[in-house]
């Protein structure tokens, strides 16, 4: 993070390893307690990040957290299309 600039989680994802039904998946969700789900987009093989502003005033910027924030659920999913 830089000076002046809101503090920010960058979430990675490798499902490049993962056996049966990678090959539809094309984002992995995570869920987090107090923050709900985020997704990261994965690439062709199956790999991807997303950083996430947190207690920005930016439309979509997570809430500043007053406690941990734990992971309860990771999952491959397809996001729209066909």
């Amino acid at each position: 993070q830089l000076p002046g600039e809101p503090p920010r989680v960058r979430a990675f994802g490798d499902a490049s390893g993962a056996s049966g039904g990678r090959a539809d998946a094309d984002a992995l969700q995570l869920t987090l307690e107090g923050w709900g789900t985020l997704l990261v987009p994965l690439n062709a093989e199956g790999r991807g990040y997303a950083d996430f502003v947190v207690g920005g005033a930016e439309p979509g910027a997570l809430p500043a957290p007053r406690a941990a924030v734990r992971l309860t659920e990771v999952a491959l999913v397809r996001r729209g299309g066909s």
